[in-house]
């Protein structure tokens, strides 16, 4: 993927750990285990829908929110700085 962002779906539950199912639940698993490691007794499928659900709302509010995001293009080559607009892309 890489060109859009995807929160994930209760639908990728069922193939988690399959590395073509790419989401943001899922990278945001793989970095809470480091900082807070799943207890031995953990219910993973509800620890994911936890994090579908934050992954969800993040991308929903960079959705919402484009035009809080400002790029600014440094002057190259003699042309003058330049400000561009971002569009965030969702994937289904």
């Amino acid at each position: 993927m890489g060109n859009c962002l995807r929160a994930g779906s209760l639908s990728d539950l069922a193939n988690w750990n399959d590395p073509s199912v790419v989401s943001m639940a899922k990278d945001i698993e793989t970095a809470m285990a480091v900082f807070i490691p799943p207890p031995p007794d953990d219910k993973p499928d509800q620890r994911r829908k936890f994090f579908l659900g934050l992954a969800t709302g993040i991308i929903n509010h960079l959705q919402n929110n484009q035009t809080a995001f400002s790029v600014q293009v440094p002057e190259v080559s003699g042309a003058p700085t330049q400000t561009v607009t971002s569009t965030i892309k969702v994937c289904p």
